[in-house]
């Protein structure tokens, strides 16, 4: 959208400056300036609608669609405005967005479940058992057997031990990586708000002040070349800045969406 208003406005300068060359007051140099200026941004044009082509493809092809299809992105929703979000986030709230660390709950809830079996073992077992015996021409007689198995071996309760105390630094270790984790998304997640909320404040700068200044900079060169009070070298400087402010918008945009990708990415937000 930028080139090709760019694009525009340097037709008009051209076809102005052809005028103002026709009555001998401007210099043929000038016009070849401007002439050089819109092939190069032509130039860009087309290579950024190439570009646009070929990722277009690329996203065809990774969502396993038809390489040719052809789909416009809404550009009023890329850029999602997190700035009422808080900069803590608690442990909780980390685990409930992130089903990594939700399953090292899982895995931590497991072990604990095998620890109880494993604890299970080293107790005495009681069962019992019911017979009937039915005899015929006989009263029906009944068999009621009660067990109890006990591990009496002294190595086999010690192992049982062992195996439980060796749990219990499994269960740790999984904890502090859980732990390490959670901090370090916590950290990561506070960074990358910290960074948007900049990159949120340099672009509103951008939109709502400079680029409209330069704008309006360069409208007054214009108005000024057509009433025989200014030269188009002085437009020439405003189109050039008013072009970097421009760049420098989208280089920020850019930083922002890049940076919204990696804390949706955190938050596996979709």
């Amino acid at each position: 959208h930028i080139s090709k208003e760019n694009i525009k406005l340097l037709e008009a300068m051209i076809v102005l400056a052809e005028k103002q060359l026709a009555t001998g007051k401007e210099e043929l140099a000038t016009v070849f300036k401007l002439k050089a200026k819109l092939t190069e941004k032509q130039t860009m044009l087309i290579h950024d609608e190439n570009m646009i082509k070929a990722n277009i493809a690329s996203l065809n092809y990774l969502m396993n669609a038809d390489i040719n299809q052809h789909f416009e992105i809404d550009t009023n929703n890329i850029v999602k405005d997190y700035r009422s979000l808080i900069y803590v986030f608690t442990k909780d709230s980390i685990e409930a967005k992130r089903s990594d660390i939700m399953q090292m709950s899982n895995l931590v809830n497991s072990m604990k479940l095998n620890q109880n079996v494993i604890s299970s073992r080293a107790k005495p077992i009681f069962g019992m058992k019911l017979e009937h015996f039915a005899i015929p021409n006989k009263p029906d007689k009944f068999s009621v057997m009660g067990t109890m198995t006990i591990p009496f071996v002294p190595w086999s309760a010690r192992g049982y031990k062992s195996e439980g105390k060796a749990m219990n630094f499994r269960i740790a270790a999984v904890e502090q990586e859980k732990q390490q984790m959670i901090n370090m998304a916590s950290q990561m997640i506070k960074m990358l708000v910290i960074e948007m909320n900049s990159e949120y404040q340099e672009i509103d700068n951008y939109k709502t002040k400079v680029i409209p200044a330069y704008q309006k900079s360069m409208d007054a060169y214009i108005l000024a070349y057509g009433q025989n009070t200014s030269n188009l070298f002085m437009i020439l400087m405003a189109y050039d800045d008013l072009q970097m402010a421009q760049m420098e918008y989208l280089k920020h945009l850019e930083v922002l969406l890049k940076v919204q990708v990696d804390y949706e990415k955190e938050l596996q937000i979709r």
